[in-house]
């Protein structure tokens, strides 16, 4: 309480007691922060500082927006080899595998990534990484027909986002902060991301997995559909044959090859799919057709090294692979995506000796080989449902087919 007597000082006592609490509070912030920092470059949450001192080392958290870090990581990362497209690259195709003889390389699988966000992500890496010169993209024929892209594409800098602002977030921001109780809580327990871009599950979370996992990748496709129009969906595979044309021809102006890949699926997801309100949108002997001419037109203005496009959806073998039950199957995480063992092989076809039988240089097949019928993967489910009735029987009522064919 001020009194009549000494007014001043009263004033200046009640300031320096502000100015200590203010004080305080600042020294309070400036500690905080001093400890935030040195936890975020402790933990190094998403490896792009490079300063990580605790483990677990080389994986970072999945927080769910893939195509922000990506483009991140794409940028930063050293590697001369990217391998493209959706989650069965995130996957299959190990950077670290033997077949590609020691180059570095980048996982920039995106999950369920459309054809224009496979593209972006390619067109990045040409762009940003100038140590690049190999791209394996892989492909498959009913996502050529798919369009749009997911909620953080837009904020990624593939699609033009600002790189500055994400880093920041990513290096010392929000990000951040929720990247460092995800890795602690998440890495070696289920998931994880390698620094490389390969996405693994532990092995516990492997075997929880394996008798449920053609399940959940097959029951929603069983009950999907598309109202598009046949001109429509036409049109958007027309889209994005163009759209991996020019891509290939901007890697080629570069002096960069292109691999282009054309993984299987399961037997079973074939014949889900085949009965399923989704079939219109695959035409596989078209695919496999405009594919081979884009590369004979690109390898004629740039070189026989431009591209050149391996197909193994025929391979007979992988595709009728044992179900996994109490054990994980030997070539399927679940009935799209395949592990990174038969991923390896068929990179060991693009780079070394290829030990796959059914495997095809389609840039390089007479046309005739492309009409072969026996030669679609719809063939070899047929011939599987007609050698095995009870399990396609099982099958469909499992799915909710009846008698579609």
């Amino acid at each position: 309480m001020m009194t009549a007597e000494h007014p001043e000082r009263e004033l200046a006592e009640d300031g320096a007691g502000c100015l200590c609490y203010l004080r305080v509070i600042l020294f309070c912030l400036a500690a905080t922060g001093l400890i935030y920092v040195g936890a975020v470059v402790l933990l190094d949450p998403f490896g792009l500082l490079g300063t990580r001192l605790l483990p677990p080392f080389g994986v970072r958290p999945n927080d769910g927006s893939e195509r922000i870090v990506k483009a991140l990581e794409i940028a930063i990362r050293p590697y001369s080899v990217l391998l493209a497209g959706n989650s069965r690259v995130q996957l299959g195709f190990d950077p670290q595998s033997p077949a590609l003889g020691g180059a570095s390389a980048y996982n920039a699988g995106l999950p369920g990534a459309t054809i224009p966000e496979q593209a972006a992500a390619v067109r990045y890496a040409l762009r940003h990484n100038h140590s690049l010169k190999t791209v394996v993209w892989a492909l498959d024929d009913d996502g050529l027909a798919r369009e749009g892209a997911s909620a953080d594409f837009s904020r990624s800098p593939m699609a033009g986002a600002g790189r500055k602002w994400a880093m920041w977030r990513y290096l010392v921001g929000g990000k951040a902060a929720l990247g460092m109780p995800l890795l602690l809580w998440r890495a070696g327990r289920r998931e994880r991301v390698r620094f490389d871009g390969l996405y693994v599950l532990s092995e516990r979370a492997a075997q929880l997995a394996a008798a449920a996992s053609f399940d959940l990748a097959l029951r929603p496709m069983s009950n999907s559909s598309d109202a598009r129009s046949a001109a429509a969906i036409a049109a958007a595979r027309a889209a994005s044959i163009l759209l991996i044309d020019q891509t290939i021809e901007t890697a080629c102006s570069k002096g960069i090859g292109v691999h282009l890949v054309l993984p299987p699926f399961h037997v079973w997801y074939g014949a889900v799919f085949a009965a399923s309100g989704l079939a219109q949108t695959s035409k596989p002997v078209a695919t496999r057709h405009e594919l081979a001419y884009l590369a004979r037109g690109l390898n004629q203005r740039h070189g026989l090294g431009c591209v050149d496009i391996w197909d193994f959806t025929n391979s007979e073998m992988a595709m009728t692979s044992e179900v996994p039950g109490d054990r994980p199957s030997p070539v399927w995480w679940d009935a799209i995506h395949f592990r990174t063992d038969f991923g390896d092989e068929m990179l060991s076809c693009v780079f070394a000796a290829c030990r796959l039988p059914a495997a095809q240089r389609l840039d390089l097949v007479p046309d005739s080989v492309l009409d072969a019928a026996g030669a679609t993967p719809g063939a070899i489910v047929r011939n599987w449902k007609a050698a095995h009735r009870e399990e396609a029987k099982a099958l469909a009522a499992r799915f909710g087919l009846g008698n579609r064919p």
